[in-house]
């Protein structure tokens, strides 16, 4: 049985520089066989310049990297591979113009494990395991025609096939559905299983604490948080990267103005009836995932009915119900703009937009660029900053910022309370715990069919 305490590689004292800007400061983390660990941090916060510098792709400036209590002195990623070291990226790690056959020949040619390399070999190995079955129906097929998942899935085989010892998935499950999650999960966990060191990096809170033993946080080149995952939450993850201005606005709840009533008559949402403060986010919790995203869309029509009320949505679905895929991001972002060709001609559109660019700090090429090529945190934010320009009242969010980075949550999440602050209402829908305890003045809670306040 191996011991989560034996140590295969140490980082100590890792400090690495481009210019002026230091991107690792001081860095000292350790990685043991059997154990899993995950690296979470906002964009920037050296993640990816560390697994560089493991893989040796980059060199330190200062400290060392120690594989089995030796210095490693790699110069490629073809060093790192040799010594027992993979890499699975988010994207990128297969040629789209080969077949997966060609990909894994490339890869396994010169492994000496793999003897007599050929179709059937490879059909025999991947029955092994029955989350690769899929593989087996596509060896003939180009990368470039199998879905992401697809190609995940033979970059992790082609991984598997080098018999590392040290795994580093680096996004690896951006493109996953829960389903196919899953299915990546059971790899990690036969790996973790056969003693493999793993480090999982991810801007999803809820797989690092599904999938992690440890969870080690980066900020601005500094490591601010190691913990086992059992001894830290959600919530004291996020309240690291809390601005003061979030803690100032945090749970200022006292004699908040009803808004209005909000009355639900559908039998199958329990004939619900509750009401709506100014200047609240009033969380509508339940176990039952669907079962809350219908009573979200359900408040969201009967707030409509509310006269005068000026009511938005951020919908559960960013990409199929949020954004119009064709547009780009101006038009995105004015959709909702009453008067919209008035509003284009006149002064106060560009003072409009460039103070949305600097309130959710909106990164994007120029304002005709399509929406489809900024990030899912981006996407999310040009959603967001079409409703502000409509000056709403109440804003109904379901998982508004489920599968986007940890500095775009922030930014949202600061963005809410200001604008709470501010007077304005919402109705928060999410799954995650961190998010509903920050975030949440008041929670209308269904549990068991039953209703509760409070």
């Amino acid at each position: 049985m191996v011991k989560s305490t034996d140590t295969i590689l140490n980082i100590k004292n890792v400090s690495k520089n481009y210019d002026t800007n230091q991107v690792l400061d001081n860095v000292s983390m350790s990685f043991s066989k059997g154990e899993i660990v995950s690296l979470y941090g906002p964009n920037g916060a050296g993640k990816s310049t560390l697994v560089k510098i493991i893989c040796g792709e980059e060199n330190a400036d200062s400290g060392e990297v120690m594989l089995n209590d030796n210095i490693t002195n790699f110069k490629s990623y073809s060093d790192a591979l040799a010594a027992g070291i993979s890499y699975v990226p988010q994207e990128g790690g297969l040629m789209e113009n080969l077949t997966v056959l060609e990909n894994l020949a490339i890869c396994l040619k010169n492994n000496l494990k793999i003897k007599n390399f050929n179709k059937k070999a490879i059909r025999s190995l991947i029955a092994e395991k029955h989350y690769f079955e899929s593989l087996a129906s596509l060896l003939d097929v180009n990368v470039v025609l199998i879905s992401a998942y697809e190609q995940q899935l033979a970059t992790i085989f082609k991984a598997l096939m080098m018999d590392s010892e040290i795994f580093i998935f680096d996004e690896s499950t951006t493109n996953l559905n829960p389903t196919d999650f899953v299915k990546f999960k059971e790899i990690l966990i036969d790996l973790k299983k056969g003693g493999k060191a793993i480090i999982f990096i991810s801007h999803k809170l809820d797989e690092v604490f599904d999938i992690s033993d440890t969870v080690t946080i980066l900020k601005e080149g500094k490591v601010i948080s190691s913990n086992k995952i059992q001894e830290i939450t959600k919530l004291e993850i996020l309240n690291l990267f809390k601005s003061k201005l979030e803690v100032d606005l945090h749970k200022e709840t006292n004699n908040l103005t009803p808004l209005c009533e909000i009355q639900i008559l559908k039998a199958e949402l329990n004939q619900s009836e509750f009401y709506l403060s100014k200047g609240e986010v009033l969380c509508i919790d339940s176990n039952d995932t669907v079962f809350k995203y219908q009573m979200g869309y359900s408040i969201y029509e009967e707030l409509n009915k509310v006269k005068g009320l000026k009511v938005g949505l951020i919908p559960a679905l960013r990409d199929s119900e949020g954004i119009f895929p064709n547009l780009s991001v101006e038009d995105n972002l004015l959709l909702n703009v009453i008067n919209q060709s008035k509003f284009r001609k006149s002064t106060k559109k560009d003072e409009a937009l460039n103070n949305i660019v600097t309130e959710l700090k909106l990164k994007f090429e120029n304002w005709r660029q399509n929406i489809l090529e900024l990030s899912g945190g981006n996407r999310q934010k040009v959603i967001l900053g079409r409703w502000m320009l409509t000056d709403f009242d109440v804003l109904v969010l379901i998982e508004p910022t489920a599968g986007i980075d940890i500095e775009s949550k922030t930014i949202i999440h600061n963005l809410i309370l200001k604008l709470r602050k501010d007077g304005k209402s919402f109705v928060l829908i999410t799954s995650d715990q961190g998010e509903q305890e920050m975030l949440t003045t008041r929670f209308v809670s269904f549990k068991n069919d039953f209703k509760e306040v409070c």
